[in-house]
C-alpha cells in the first residue's frame, strides 16, 4: 500500500518527495503538452474567478467586492493579449511553413519538367 497508513505528521505519501516531484513535473510538462494554451497564470485566475462566484458576500463588504471584480477583470485582458500573441505567432509560423513547402513544390516541379 502506497503510505503505509501513515499520518500526514509523520510524513506519509502526499509528503513523500515523489509525490512533490510528480506534482511539478505535472504541473511543468504534462498538462502544458495536453491542454492546448495552458497557462499557470490561466488556471489561477480562473480559479480566483470561481472563488469570487462562490463567496458568500456581505453586504458590508461591496468596495471588496469591486475590488476583486477590477482585479479580476485586469487579469482576463493580460490573458486574452497574451492569447492573442500567441495566435498571431502561430499564424505568422504556419504562413512561413506554407510558403516554404510552395516554394519548394515550385522547385519540384521545375526539376520534373526539366528531366522531361
Amino acid at each position: 500500500m502506497l503510505g503505509g497508513g501513515a499520518s500526514p505528521e509523520e510524513g506519509g505519501f502526499p509528503n513523500s518527495r515523489f509525490a512533490k516531484w510528480f506534482a511539478e513535473f505535472d504541473e511543468f510538462r504534462i498538462r502544458p503538452f495536453l491542454i492546448r494554451n495552458y497557462t499557470l497564470e490561466a488556471v489561477e485566475t480562473m480559479d480566483q474567478l470561481n472563488e469570487l462566484f462562490t463567496k458568500n458576500f456581505d453586504d458590508k463588504e461591496p468596495d471588496e467586492v469591486q475590488a476583486k471584480l477590477e482585479e479580476f477583470d485586469r487579469k482576463t485582458r493580460v490573458l486574452s493579449v497574451y492569447n492573442n500573441q500567441v495566435r498571431n505567432t502561430l499564424a505568422l509560423r504556419a504562413q512561413s511553413v506554407n510558403m516554404r513547402l510552395s516554394a519548394l513544390s515550385n522547385q519540384n516541379e521545375r526539376k520534373t519538367r526539366a528531366n522531361d
